[in-house]
Order: structure tokens, then C-alpha cells, then sequence
């Protein structure tokens, strides 16, 4: 595995919705809005009041071209984007994992070993253990036991917690100095994005994600400063492949955004599943549906700030994952005491086609 290199040494592009068209459409989403149910706010955990009706019809629109380009060919979903790129294509240009992490600045650490709480599951830390052991998957880190699977992955824009031997693993301070990549001088941004990654059950946990533009002082760099690699889509992806080694990527089953804080995100969940419902694991399953039937409710959540880098990870990388689909999102609380909204959403591959039959339904999971 290169991943002793990788310990040496993060959403590029918006879908256009094709809004003025879609609203002329009876089906549209705005023209579905009125239809859309009302939603109880008589108790609170941390959720705003429910996503207004142009909020909701942004999220619709977004998540329709996400769930159109993952299932569509390159060359078809290309023409989704506002402004095709020149070359054609939105394969990512980042395949070369983990080498392309210290390329660009990223260093790779254990966030266990950062706190120890990064790594516990539990009731005590992130809440998902009931979650995890629900999916029949394991909620232990590795070295926990012979069932401990899971890897907590930090990635540090910059070397901000010392060498493998610093046992105390203390914060050094790289906001602002220098690294250098084909002959061009960039700044460490300190960002970084904390992943769970359990490959043999085919699991991502997101955890954590700060990318460079919602940094103190990063956020108002010109763009021409902030490393090319640092969308949580293209981290997503090169962490998952990174310990998948060179076994097959399509392997992949489950994304969980973990303990929500994304406010617009919070919202769209309330407006699509009532605060009233919103329980415990196992919680609500909401599927995607088919095209030309498709759910609005899993749709404006695939729309989501915190959904949209698992689409475009899917899109920009289509021949390594397969064709995967997402088929749903089951939306729960995490355990702890905090309680706070939790998405797992659910892929499986794409169904072989065969004439004159319409297959398995996207959302049967």
C-alpha cells in the first residue's frame, strides 16, 4: 500500500438546473411546492424552521440534475454543467490516490490518535454505534478488537499534529506557510476533512469536513491560491481509494453524513421528513424513486449542501465506481447527547439492461 508515502507527505463545477424550463413544466418542482405538506415545529433538538418554497426548489432542482448525471453517460451529463468545460468531460482530474494528498499539501493522520473521541461510535462520541450494527457492519476502529474495522481518516491541509513520533500529537500552527508545486509557491490553509472509511464493509463516514473556503483568512484568498485539490468530493474519493489499494471501487455501499451542523441542510431535512419524525435509528427511509417518477423529498436532500459532494464523487468518477446509484436516504438521530440529524444514504449497482424490462425500482434497497 502507498500509504507510507501518503503519511509523508475535499465541489468543483455547478450542474445547471435548467430553472426557467423546469418551472414551465406541470411537474415541475415549484409547481409540486404548494402540494408539499405542512410540518410541525411544536419541539425543537437543533433544527431551524423548515426550508422555505425557493430554498426547497433550489434543492429540487439541484438534486434532479445529481441524480440525472450520476445515472447518465459523461459525455450526456457534461452538458448539465453552466459552463461545459473546454475539454468535454467531468471526469475529476485526481486519480492518483494517495500520492496526489502530499502533492498538494494534504498529510494524512490518524484522528483517533488526535482524540480519541474521533474514533468512538458510541453513545459517548458520535452516536452511530445502533446505526452501524443495524447496517450489520462494524462500529469498532481498527485495532479495537478482531472486529474493529473502521479507520478514522484526518487529512490536514498542512503538517499541523507533528511526525509519526510525537505521541502527544500536538497542533502545530501552518495557516499561511509555504509549499511549493510545479515551481508555483502556494499557503497551507489548515483545513481538513475527517473521514471514517471501513472498505471492507464498504462504508464513508463523513465526519468533518472544514475545505479551505470556509477557513479563517483562506476563505478570502483568491482561488488561485487555495491547493487545486480541495473539494470533499475528490477527498472523498482519494481516501476510499487509498485503502482500497487496488482492489475494485464499486464495492462501495454506504455514505453517512454524521451529526448534521450544515444549516440549510438541517432545514430541507425538517421541510422533507417533519421534525416530528425525525427519530431515532432506524428513522425514515425516503427513497429517490425513477426517472420520470421520482420523490421529492429524497431528491431536495440529494440537493443538499452536505449530500451534493456524494453525488459529484459518483459523477466524477463514473468508470471507477461502475455506474453506482443512489437509491435512497434513510435520515435518523445520532444516540448521544447532543442528538443531532444524521443521513446514511444508500448505493447499489446499476441493473444490467434488459429489453423490455424495467428493472428493479431505484428506491427498493
Amino acid at each position: 500500500m502507498k500509504l507510507a508515502a501518503f503519511l509523508a507527505a475535499v465541489v468543483t463545477a455547478d450542474l445547471a438546473a435548467g430553472a426557467s424550463a423546469l418551472a414551465s413544466s406541470p411537474n415541475s418542482p415549484l409547481n409540486r411546492i404548494a402540494e408539499s405538506r405542512t410540518h410541525r415545529i411544536d419541539k425543537r433538538w437543533d433544527l431551524p424552521q423548515p426550508a422555505g418554497d425557493w430554498e426547497w426548489y433550489l434543492a429540487l432542482c439541484k438534486g434532479e440534475n445529481l441524480i440525472d448525471a450520476i445515472r447518465e453517460t459523461d459525455q450526456e451529463a457534461v452538458l448539465r454543467f453552466q459552463r461545459p468545460p473546454p475539454e468535454m468531460t467531468v471526469q475529476s482530474k485526481f486519480h492518483d490516490f494517495p500520492d496526489e494528498f502530499g502533492h498538494w499539501g494534504w498529510s494524512y493522520y490518524n484522528g483517533a490518535r488526535i482524540n480519541a473521541k474521533n474514533g468512538d461510535f458510541d453513545h459517548t462520541g458520535w452516536g452511530i454505534s445502533d446505526a452501524l450494527q443495524g447496517m450489520k457492519v462494524s462500529d469498532k476502529i481498527v485495532g479495537e478488537g478482531s472486529d474493529g474495522k473502521n479507520h478514522v481518516a484526518w487529512v490536514h491541509h498542512g503538517p499541523a499534529w507533528g511526525d509519526g513520533d510525537d505521541p502527544d500529537y500536538l497542533h502545530h500552527d501552518v495557516k499561511g506557510k509555504t509549499y511549493k508545486v510545479e515551481g508555483k509557491t502556494y499557503k497551507y490553509t489548515d483545513a481538513y476533512y475527517q473521514l471514517g472509511i471501513n472498505d471492507e464493509g464498504g462504508v464513508i463516514l463523513s465526519l468533518n469536513l472544514k475545505a479551505p473556503e470556509y477557513i479563517d483568512g483562506p476563505k478570502d484568498w483568491p482561488k488561485s491560491e487555495l491547493p487545486q485539490l480541495r473539494r470533499a468530493s475528490d477527498i472523498m474519493y482519494g481516501l476510499w481509494k487509498t485503502y482500497r489499494e487496488s482492489k475494485p471501487l464499486n464495492t462501495l455501499r454506504y455514505i453517512m453524513a454524521v451529526q448534521i451542523t450544515n444549516e440549510p441542510t438541517k432545514a430541507l431535512i425538517v421541510r422533507a421528513i417533519g421534525e416530528d419524525n425525525i427519530a431515532p435509528w432506524p428513522g425514515t427511509f425516503v427513497g429517490i424513486g425513477e426517472s420520470g417518477n421520482l420523490r421529492d423529498e429524497g431528491i431536495a436532500l440529494l440537493g443538499a449542501p452536505i449530500s451534493q459532494p456524494i453525488a459529484y464523487m459518483l459523477i466524477q468518477h463514473k468508470e471507477e465506481f461502475g455506474g453506482l446509484r443512489i437509491v435512497g436516504v434513510r435520515v435518523f438521530l445520532s444516540s448521544d447527547t447532543i442528538r443531532k440529524a444524521c443521513m446514511l444514504w444508500y448505493l447499489k449497482p446499476a441493473a444490467p439492461a434488459t429489453p423490455g424490462a424495467r428493472g428493479v425500482p431505484d428506491d427498493q434497497v
